[in-house]
């Protein structure tokens, strides 16, 4: 078994272990926007680790600013298309949106996580939320 796989199969190994204690965030997908500015989102739900906690991150636009809301979201994010001539980046954009279990929706920092190279995406990710 390459270590691709071993890394893989651990993550989900620890997922499975705490699944009945990480509860459904909905992860909002920008797509795009209308010319009148009328954002268009893809909304998939994942089992995820959500913690309320302050952190300096530093955000897509290389400021360093503090994060309220951290998820850890431990399967991939499936790629979300944008609509022409939008260009989003996969798996998190900075026009994402995260609906938090309180129901809060907060907005997208800063992304972290472990890739795996066999398929380019994470195998795992942090999403720091302000």
């Amino acid at each position: 078994m390459a270590l691709n796989d071993d890394i893989a199969e651990g993550i989900a190994t620890i997922r499975e272990e705490l699944l009945s204690t990480m509860p459904l965030v909905t992860h909002r997908a920008w797509r795009g926007q209308t010319y009148d500015g009328v954002a268009s989102y893809k909304n998939t739900q994942y089992h995820a680790i959500v913690e309320d906690k302050q952190k300096i991150v530093r955000t897509f636009s290389g400021t360093e600013e503090v994060s309220n809301h951290y998820i850890g979201i431990l399967e991939p994010i499936t790629p979300v298309a944008a609509t022409s001539p939008h260009v989003r980046t996969n798996p998190v954009d900075v026009n994402d949106r995260f609906i938090l279990p309180s129901g809060l929706e907060v907005s997208v920092m800063a992304v972290d996580g472990f890739i795996n190279a066999g398929t380019g995406l994470p195998y795992y990710s942090q999403v720091y939320c302000g």
